[in-house]
């Protein structure tokens, strides 16, 4: 959207709704590029937002109603992110209210969709986007800090005319239970049915980064997939380990590449729909500030000294992780198991923090195996012996070699190390 306000890069302090950013081009252009993602293959997500809008959009200089936002640029509420107030047992209801009215920043001025002119605007809106641009999805921007009510309504009236269509909440909490509530169909939601199909996945998200900085185990991983039985649609859950807010994987993990290929690997052979930081195929470090968050991806833009959409453009290391996720990539698009296939996992134990899975479809086996040390561990694999036998013959998936595995005598795997083992009957 138009963003005409100081420091307003980030695309959230929208000052017309109807208008694409002149800085990235027109309303036509932008059809254009989604019409030519759909030549390729490729689908197009609109990332919106329903919760407020910029100080400089022209509403503020003459409001259509009394109810069209929640205070005023002289008198509104800040810092209230009470996001649990909404299931909170003991939560004073007043919390959830402040919730829902305060400013982000005194320069995004808070809707308030209760007001039902303002509703139906911003209903009537996202539909003649999606009309227009023939766009694939959305990613809603700050999903529990609007009236629920609303959005409730709002993804309703979408996904009645487009019953094909796919919106994701921004939801950044870190405990499961919590935001499997705003999954529709939730038997956990409090008052009424939220409509909304798909989820972030920030609690795994969480426990991806603790493993990453080295302040979390496997073991904390294997809990958050052991409370999936509180989503009603796991696979339709966004999962991820960085984003445009956060610390970079590589950042964090102290540029331990090991690391970063077994959260890759989990990424991508777990259940959920992968979203992947661009930057992430070169390993881009970034920093802790915004400005390293979202820096350009290098190459394309004037100035830049090299181009690392090409071979030549990059470093032999970002090359290295380059061709090591294009290959993960393409298994996971070649191996019905690692998208479809029942997950069976295993606890891993307090004295080998190893992380071991399977993903069956049909009459494909995938064993996944991750070593949480820094040193060569064996692997005792006794307990899923039971899924294969004598005859079974095992392929690693990342190299193409195949093994011999005796799952009584286990296997060691490097520090760090992860393996693919792919066999069928």
């Amino acid at each position: 959207m138009e963003n005409n306000g100081i420091n307003s890069y980030h695309g959230y302090a929208a000052t017309d709704l109807y208008r694409v950013d002149p800085r990235l081009g027109t309303n036509a252009d932008y059809k254009r590029l989604v019409e030519k993602a759909h030549c390729n293959g490729l689908k197009i997500i609109f990332d919106h937002i329903s919760n407020h809008i910029g100080i400089r959009h022209p509403w503020l200089k003459d409001l259509p109603t009394d109810t069209w936002l929640n205070g005023s640029t002289e008198d509104h509420l800040s810092d209230k992110h009470y996001l649990l107030s909404i299931t909170d047992p003991h939560a004073d209801p007043y919390t959830e209210e402040l919730l829902h009215t305060f400013w982000f920043v005194d320069s995004m001025p808070d809707l308030n969709q209760r007001d039902p002119f303002l509703a139906d605007y911003l209903i009537q809106n996202v539909l003649w986007w999606i009309e227009y641009s023939g766009i694939d999805g959305i990613r809603e921007d700050t999903y529990p800090y609007a009236d629920q009510a609303f959005l409730a309504r709002w993804a309703e009236s979408i996904l009645h005319e487009y019953p094909n269509f796919n919106i994701v909440g921004e939801i950044w909490a870190t405990e499961p239970a919590y935001i499997a509530m705003f999954q529709k169909n939730s038997q956990l939601a409090p008052t009424f049915e939220t409509n909304l199909p798909c989820l972030m996945d920030f609690p795994l998200s969480q426990a991806l980064r603790h493993y990453l900085e080295g302040t979390g185990k496997l073991q904390d991983i294997y809990r958050i997939f052991a409370q999936d039985f509180l989503y009603t649609d796991v696979d339709n859950l966004l999962t991820f380990f960085d984003n445009h807010d956060m610390a970079r994987g590589i950042f964090i993990a102290d540029k331990n590449m090991r690391k970063i290929q077994q959260v890759l690997i989990m990424l991508l052979t777990t259940r959920g729909i992968p979203q992947i930081l661009y930057g992430t195929e070169i390993n881009m470090i970034g920093g802790e500030s915004h400005i390293e968050l979202r820096a350009d991806f290098p190459g394309g833009f004037p100035g830049h000294n090299r181009d690392a959409f090409t071979e030549t453009g990059r470093t032999n290391e970002e090359n290295e992780i380059f061709h090591y996720l294009r290959d993960l990539l393409h298994l996971r698009k070649t191996h019905k198991a690692l998208t479809h296939g029942k997950m069976i996992h295993y606890p891993p134990s307090f004295q080998a923090d190893v992380y071991k899975y399977l993903r069956i479809y049909g009459d494909e086996k995938v064993l996944v195996m991750v070593n949480g040390h820094q040193g060569k561990q064996l692997v005792d694999l006794s307990e899923v012996s039971h899924w294969f036998t004598s005859k079974n013959k095992f392929w690693n998936l990342m190299t193409g070699e195949q093994m011999v595995l005796d799952c009584q005598q286990g296997i060691f795997i490097e520090g760090w190390g992860t393996l693919i083992l792919q066999t069928r009957e």
